[in-house]
């Protein structure tokens, strides 16, 4: 499923990526047929000056000799050689010179929020699609959003920092702190619900006993929970939870063996809900059946 999730994301990122480099292109284009347009502009204006130039020319009286025209002053002449000769200004280091302005432009790129808002209903239908909880793909575009909206990236580069951006988020999400204790206290005070936990794994691992050791630990917490006995495929699993509700004076509620697993796991949600209990915690069959 990740393999996959990771393909959908990178051609997701791809899209957005070839998108705004053709936006580019195109405005470069446009921006270079503006300036051909206003070259041939001024060219024409400079040659309309010229034959007015010419004109007045012909009409005025001769210029004099080159022999009648005043010496220059020694200090014109002096000014002219300090002109010359004066080293020109070093541009100032916060300064960027006029090529390099122009390179920036052409290279680097702005997503906008507008550019945005495009392809993230997009996203989220794929995040969906690929089984991510709604508020898990909510908060990933939320967060994508945050960091590449408004962001000066090189146009070259786009794809790989949409690319590293789901990295972080998505490591950020599977290993942010979990404590299940203040979850269940938060539900029940805010949504009045039960705290729902479904335990799955391979066979042999431990769910049904962590189960009974959670609802301990609850229990410490003067915190209520119902257990849904779902595992409806091995033997003796309906009897070994039970057990557990026994010892711990807590609600099973089981189906027979073969029942459907889902239906289980319902009943003991909504008995619940009925009942004020703070947390449902279902047991399932593991992976290998």
């Amino acid at each position: 499923m990740f393999k996959f999730l990771k393909k959908k994301l990178g051609n997701w990122a791809k899209k957005v990526s070839s998108k705004k480099e053709e936006e580019v292109e195109q405005k470069q284009k446009q921006e270079k047929e503006e300036k051909a347009v206003e070259k041939i502009k001024k060219e024409a204006v400079k040659k309309s000056k010229k034959k007015k130039v010419k004109k007045k020319a012909s009409s005025k009286k001769e210029k004099p000799s080159p022999k009648e025209k005043k010496k220059p002053k020694e200090k014109d002449k002096k000014a002219e050689v300090e002109k010359k000769t004066k080293p020109k200004e070093p541009i100032e280091p916060g300064k960027k010179g006029f090529f390099k302005k122009i390179k920036d432009k052409i290279q680097k790129v702005k997503i906008t929020e507008e550019d945005f808002e495009i392809y993230s209903e997009e996203l989220e239908m794929l995040l969906l699609e690929n089984n991510v909880a709604l508020k898990v793909a909510e908060k990933i575009i939320k967060e994508l959003k945050e960091r590449i909206v408004g962001k000066e990236l090189l146009k070259k580069e786009v794809e790989f920092e949409i690319k590293d951006a789901f990295k972080e988020i998505i490591k950020e999400i599977l290993i942010e702190p979990f404590n299940l204790i203040e979850k269940i206290k938060e539900k029940s005070q805010k949504e009045k619900e039960p705290y729902v936990v479904l335990f799955c794994g391979v066979n042999g691992t431990g769910k049904t006993t962590t189960i009974a050791k959670i609802a301990q630990e609850l229990k410490n917490q003067n915190l209520s929970c119902v257990f849904a006995a779902a595992d409806t495929f091995r033997a003796a699993s309906i009897e070994q939870i039970k057990k557990h509700g026994e010892k711990l004076n807590v609600k099973v509620i089981a189906h027979d063996y073969g029942s459907d697993p889902a239906a289980v796991a319902y009943d003991a949600i909504e008995y619940a809900k009925n009942n004020n209990i703070n947390a449902v915690l279902i047991d399932t069959a593991g992976r290998m059946h």
